[in-house]
């Protein structure tokens, strides 16, 4: 059941079988929308079944097990209780196959891949994708399967070899060889499990480490360390900018080989939805030049109302003068303001539709 209805709060009633796996999914602040959605599962006597209220963003999920034949309802609603007509969502209910995530966690441009699919109603054994070899850095995939056909779901892409972990790579001296560049796939699947990876790099040799899991929806919050042949730990990270994963760059001391270890950074965690992908490649001087980032993929303007919005210029390669600004293809009566360049030196500059 695919729902488009307007805030305020909503109630959605359906039946399901003792047993059966339920999904429910939120698309609200990924369409632009101002809801901040919190779901809420309770059954025919009023009990709490199930809850969420941020997985995507500000966008609710879950996915429960009914624990009886009957009738079940969803209640929906700001997490704030606040409403208007821009508080617009799409509510997914389904019994069908649904990808919450997959192992490995992406995929290389150019190649057919074989991937595991965990969520509801899938297969247990691995299904091959092809790859273009002109993907962008994400795609979006569904697959046609037994029980029906799946939602749409991502895949990180690189051109890099990618490598999945051995069975056992627990400890230094079981580390795993890899030839870099490389992207390295593996898993915490236990509480307390460490994976080790070495390589070989030469003295001044600088490589970017870029660790993905929970930017691809995984639960890992990771740390990583890189390890000398004496076992010191002589560089890593735990987080990122504006991210939980770790990003760094690593510059050999000397010539030989360096393990590089991942692990999950808060006790008692682990399991199979803790994947994560270790990109690991030469570092790249940025020429001149700049990216602008808007603040989503919609904004909601009211009739005969108003929406300001942030452009952000990341800048690179020494780049720092006036950026020409031009807003193109508005709809029917919209207008924007807010100025025609970015100037020099800046960052951010505010535009009101």
């Amino acid at each position: 059941i695919c729902l488009v209805r307007r805030f305020p709060g909503e109630f959605w009633n359906f039946t399901a079988k003792a047993g059966e796996s339920i999904t429910c999914e939120v698309n609200a602040a990924r369409l632009g929308s101002s809801l901040d959605s919190h779901l809420e599962i309770r059954d025919s006597q009023g009990r709490r079944i199930a809850e969420n209220t941020d997985h995507f963003g500000n966008d609710s999920y879950l996915r429960f097990t009914a624990p009886a034949d009957g009738t079940y309802r969803v209640r929906i609603h700001d997490l704030k209780f606040l409403g208007f007509q821009s508080y617009v969502y799409r509510l997914t209910i389904t019994d069908g196959p649904w990808v919450e995530q997959t192992y490995p966690l992406g995929v290389q441009r150019g190649t057919k891949a074989a991937l595991q699919l965990l969520g509801q109603r899938l297969p247990a054994k691995p299904v091959t994708v092809d790859v273009p070899a002109d993907a962008n850095k994400t795609i979006g995939r569904t697959l046609k399967i037994d029980t029906g056909e799946t939602n749409v779901f991502s895949l990180a892409v690189s051109d890099h070899p990618n490598v999945l972990e051995a069975d056992k790579n627990d400890t230094p001296r079981m580390a795993q060889a890899v030839t870099l560049p490389a992207v390295l796939n593996g898993r915490i699947e236990s509480v307390g499990d460490t994976d080790h990876w070495v390589f070989q790099a030469k003295k001044d040799q600088s490589l970017v480490m870029d660790l993905q899991a929970a930017r691809l929806g995984s639960l890992l919050d990771a740390r990583v360390s890189v390890l000398d042949a004496a076992g010191k730990r002589i560089g890593g990270g735990d987080e990122s900018k504006g991210s939980s994963d770790p990003k760094f760059t690593f510059k050999a001391p000397a010539d030989g080989k360096f393990t590089v270890v991942v692990s999950e950074q808060e006790p008692g965690r682990g399991g199979e939805r803790f994947a994560y992908r270790l990109e690991i490649s030469p570092s790249v001087t940025a020429g001149p030049g700049f990216q602008l980032k808007l603040p989503g993929d919609a904004i909601s303007v009211a009739r005969n109302g108003e929406a300001k919005f942030k452009i952000h210029v990341e800048r690179t390669g020494g780049f720092n003068e006036e950026i020409a600004l031009a807003v193109e293809n508005l709809p029917a009566g919209v207008t924007v303001t807010g100025g025609d360049k970015i100037p020099k030196g800046k960052n951010v500059v505010e535009l009101k539709l």
